[in-house]
C-alpha cells in the first residue's frame, strides 16, 4: 500500500521494486499469511495481478 494514503496501492513499478529487493520471481510460489485477513487478501491482489 501507498504509506502516505492507505486506501491506494502502489505503483507498478513500487511493487517490482520492492518484489525484486525481496528476491520474488514469477516462478516462484508465495504464501500470504498475516492476522486478520485484509492484509493477506491485499498481497495476494498484488502477487496475482500486478504488475501487468
Amino acid at each position: 500500500m501507498d504509506p502516505g494514503n492507505p486506501l491506494l496501492l502502489r505503483s507498478d513499478e513500487g511493487v517490482i521494486r520492492i518484489l525484486e529487493e525481496h528476491g520474488a520471481t514469477r516462478g516462484k510460489h508465495a504464501i500470504c499469511s498475516r492476522g486478520a485477513g485484509r492484509g493477506a487478501t491485499v498481497d495476494f491482489i498484488l502477487l496475482k495481478w500486478c504488475p501487468g
